[in-house]
């Protein structure tokens, strides 16, 4: 599965925590998601090598692929990341 960020209206970063503006929804992530989110640009990457940087710079999540998998529903429903096959 590969994974990008999509598109904001508006972001701010304080402490490492981030507020997005999605559409007309202001969602504050918390500094774990900031970073996670942070490391995602516009072009596609396979979200087992995203995680593992995510890993590399959080420390390794003590769920696993489970902490993968619910990191990444998370943001594909924040509508902040989509995923494709």
């Amino acid at each position: 599965m590969q994974i990008r960020r999509r598109p904001v209206v508006d972001e701010v970063t304080i402490d490492g925590e981030t507020v997005v503006l999605v559409g007309e929804s202001a969602l504050a992530l918390s500094a774990p998601a900031s970073a996670a989110l942070g490391l995602l640009t516009g072009e596609w990457v396979d979200v087992t090598a995203w995680f593992a940087e995510v890993e590399q710079l959080l420390g390794p999540a003590p769920e696993g692929a489970g902490a993968r998998d619910g990191l990444v529903a998370a943001l594909v429903a924040a509508d902040l990341v989509e995923e494709r096959p």
